[in-house]
C-alpha cells in the first residue's frame, strides 16, 4: 500500500503529573520533510520536525501506539510516519518500565550484549502471569487519551469519535486492557485495536468476548510455537492468537507473517537488522495496520479490497466479517 497523501510532522510533547511522560506525535503537514534521525539509536525517518498541521482537514482520527517492555515511544517509527501520512494524527509515550532501552530524548545508550542481559532478567517479569503489576501503563495510556482530548490546542484538532489503539509486545496487553478485556479499565472511546505480537496470554479466553470493537491480531511465524508455562493461556502463541480471535466480536483479522520473529515489530537497532524488522516486513505490518485502521474507524470501504487479498509474505491471513 501507498504512502498516504500527507507530509509527515514531528514534535515531542510532555505530560507532567507525578512524572514526566514524554510523547512523540506524528501529524499531517503541508511542509516538506527531510531525513530525521530518531533518539539516540539514529533510527531512520522523513519528518518536518515542529512543523505545523496541516489545515486540510478541521479533525484528524487518533492513533496511540504503545511499546513493548523496554522499548520506548520511537520503537515503531515506520508505522507512525505511514499512519501519519494517512491522515491520523499518532501518539506514542515513553512508557516506565523496569528496563528501558529505547527513549524518545536522552536515555541511557547500551550495547546489544548488555540489552540481551537485561533482557533475560526482565523474562521473569515480563512473563509472569499476573496483570495487576503493569497497571501503571494502563494509567499512563488514559492519561494519554485524557490530555489529548483536553488540551486547548490539540482536542480541537482530533475526532473524539475516531479513536484507536496499537500495540507491540506488552504494549498489546496495554491496548487490549482497556478496550474490553479487564472490565474496570474498558474506554469506551477507543474504537479499533491493532494487537502486535503480545498481550493476549495475559487474559483468559472468555475475556475475548468482552471486546466488541474491531480487532486485528498480528504475529510472527518464527514466534509461532513459542510456548510458556503458567501463562493463563498455556499454549504455542499460535493456538494463543486463535483463541483470542475466534473469541472477539466481528470484525476481526488474523495474520501471521512469514519469518517474521517477536522483534520485527521494532525499528532494527542497526544494519545487521537483530532486534528488528526488515523492510518488506514494515511494509507489510504498516500496509494491513492503517488499511484496517481506515477502514473500520474512519469508515473507508475503498480500503476493502486490499484487505481482502492475502500478501505472499503471510502464513496465515484470516478475517471474520
Amino acid at each position: 500500500m501507498l504512502k498516504g497523501v500527507y507530509n509527515v510532522g514531528y514534535r515531542v510533547l510532555e505530560f507532567t503529573t507525578t512524572e514526566t511522560i514524554q510523547v512523540a506525535v506524528w501529524y499531517p503537514t503541508n511542509i516538506k520533510p527531510r531525513e530525521y534521525r530518531y533518539g539516540m539509536q539514529g533510527f531512520k525517518g522523513c519528518a518536518a520536525e515542529g512543523a505545523p498541521i496541516s489545515a486540510a482537514q478541521k479533525k484528524y482520527p487518533l492513533l496511540i501506539v504503545s511499546h513493548g517492555f523496554g522499548g520506548g515511544g520511537i520503537s515503531q517509527v515506520y508505522l507512525c510516519e505511514f499512519a501519519a501520512s494517512h491522515g491520523w494524527i499518532v501518539a506514542a509515550p515513553d512508557y516506565q518500565d523496569k528496563h528501558n532501552w529505547v527513549r524518545i530524548k536522552g536515555g541511557e545508550k547500551k550495547s546489544l550484549e548488555e540489552i540481551r542481559k537485561e533482557f533475560q532478567d526482565a523474562l521473569d517479569l515480563i512473563w509472569e502471569p499476573r496483570k495487576e503489576q503493569f497497571e501503571y501503563r494502563l494509567a499512563t495510556l488514559k492519561l494519554i487519551v485524557d490530555r489529548f482530548l483536553g488540551d486547548r490546542e490539540w482536542k480541537k484538532l482530533i475526532d473524539h469519535e475516531k479513536i484507536a489503539l496499537c500495540g507491540h509486545s506488552l504494549g498489546g496487553f496495554t491496548s487490549l486492557a482497556v478496550s474490553g478485556p479487564w472490565d474496570k479499565y474498558t474506554d469506551e472511546r477507543i474504537k479499533a485495536i491493532v494487537i502486535m505480537s503480545g498481550g493476549v496470554r495475559m487474559f483468559d479466553p472468555d475475556d475475548f468476548k468482552k471486546l466488541k470493537i474491531p480487532s486485528m491480531y498480528m504475529y510472527g511465524e518464527k514466534e509461532s510455537t513459542d510456548q510458556r508455562k503458567g501463562l493463563r493461556i498455556p499454549l504455542s502463541k499460535r493456538d494463543s492468537y486463535d483463541i483470542a480471535f475466534r473469541n472477539s466480536a466481528s470484525p476481526s483479522y488474523l495474520i501471521e507473517i512469514k519469518d517474521a520473529t517477536h522483534f520485527a515489530f521494532n525499528n532494527s537497532r542497526d544494519e545487521s537488522g537483530e532486534w528488528g524488522g526488515t523492510k518488506e516486513q514494515f511494509d507489510l505490518i504498516k500496509s494491513y495496520s492503517v488499511a484496517f485502521l481506515n477502514r473500520y474507524v474512519l469508515g473507508r470501504k475503498d480500503f476493502d479490497g486490499f484487505l481482502m487479498n492475502k500478501h505472499p509474505m503471510l502464513s496465515r491471513y484470516e478475517h471474520k466479517l
